[in-house]
């Protein structure tokens, strides 16, 4: 049964790889200044890709290009910037105090991708020559501009890389981005309310300070309550049903691959943002000039028996329970849209053992799959080879 949010809450009577629905595939890359390529072009098969070269070839690079196209952000770039290519240093040292840097000012994507016709999506990035460390961002299908939000509707991938296998020991950002990032591709309105509540929170602050430092901002202080409030209980909402959802399908997956018959649960540590909660807090607020409340502070909580795999795991069940949370976002992600996304395996073979690669290698054949790897014990359908430039 499907709820209001669209999640399956009931998943243990589904096929656990949904073989029935249709594949989104990308046929072909093309990237001008983009990370360590001037000029790049790729084609892919519709089944099984490895893509493999040295250390420094780019490989990663185009997984990431891949994924900037299904969701307007990067995997690993903190700044837009850093994805602009930037010219060798000519000159040595001198070059770089006299500013004599030949330095490319954007960054293009365009991938050719089936789903139910061909589109053509473009991300540009390009940089501001008033502001540093700033860049503009603009997203296209068939050459007509859209809001990055809607990437979403046109091209979904499945991201698997090894900074994923620290979803349980790593800080509850860690966790309260994988939420995002799947609900970004579940919850049509998800990315809109969560860019709303961002910069609501971000106000809010600034009032907090402005009333710490200078006694003034009491008035502007309920309208970005309000906001928060609004967006807030959104997001906690749709955070509260994905986890519902999530836990019988990961138990699913881990029992699988573990066989052994383990309980999975997860149990949503809600940050609840409510008026009271809010106004409870309010004076230790202005102190630390910080709301401290929200879907800012959530967190989650896996636990493998009754116990919290985070404290009481081995680092094999952790890694397993982060390999059925991941199938777990492929065939949810699959249900919602109806189609099967690309699955994008960045480099993480060599953190896996035989029992994951062996349900990995059954997994990538049901979609099209592009990995990156400079060794994958897993049979391709292309090969494609990268030298550094």
């Amino acid at each position: 049964m499907q709820n209001k949010s669209g999640f399956y809450q009931n998943q243990r009577s589904r096929d656990l790889f949904l073989p029935q629905l249709s594949k989104v595939i990308i046929q072909e890359l093309k990237l001008t200044n983009f990370r360590s390529r001037q000029f790049a072009g790729t084609e892919f098969n519709i089944g099984v890709n490895l893509i493999i070269g040295p250390n420094g070839a780019g490989k990663t690079n185009t997984l990431e290009a891949i994924h900037l196209l299904s969701t307007g952000e990067s995997f690993r770039a903190e700044r837009d910037e850093e994805m602009i290519y930037k010219a060798e240093l000519t000159g040595g040292p001198a070059a770089v105090f006299n500013n004599q840097v030949p330095e490319r000012e954007f960054a293009r994507v365009e991938g050719r991708v089936k789903a139910e016709a061909i589109d053509v999506l473009e991300v540009l990035i390009v940089k501001n020559s008033a502001l540093r460390n700033t860049c503009s961002k603009t997203y296209k299908t068939n050459g007509l501009r859209k809001r990055i939000a809607e990437s979403y509707n046109y091209f979904v991938t499945v991201l698997f890389c090894p900074q994923d296998l620290e979803l349980f020991t790593g800080a509850p950002a860690v966790r309260r981005k994988f939420m995002d990032d799947l609900l970004f591709k579940m919850e049509p309105n998800y990315k809109r309310e969560h860019s709303l509540y961002s910069r609501a929170l971000r106000q809010r602050n600034k009032v907090l300070e402005k009333i710490n430092k200078t006694g003034k901002g009491w008035d502007e202080l309920p309208f970005w309550t309000e906001k928060i409030l609004a967006s807030g209980g959104f997001i906690q909402k749709a955070r509260g049903s994905l986890l519902k959802a999530l836990g019988p399908n990961s138990e699913q997956f881990f029992n699988r691959v573990s066989q052994n018959g383990s309980n999975i649960g997860i149990e949503y540590k809600i940050s609840e943002l409510t008026e009271d909660r809010l106004a409870k807090h309010k004076e230790h607020e202005i102190q630390v000039k910080s709301t401290l409340v929200g879907p800012h502070k959530d967190d989650f909580e896996l636990t493998l028996n009754g116990y919290n795999i985070a404290h009481f795991g081995s680092r094999g069940q952790q890694r397993t329970a982060v390999f059925a949370m991941k199938m777990s976002e492929l065939e949810m992600t699959s249900r919602m849209h109806q189609s099967r996304p690309v699955l994008l395996l960045d480099d993480i073979f060599s953190e896996l053992d035989d029992k994951h690669i062996q349900s990995l290698s059954e997994i990538v054949k049901k979609q099209q799959t592009i990995i990156a790897s400079t060794h994958a014990n897993i049979t391709v359908d292309k090969t494609i080879s990268l030298e550094k430039s």
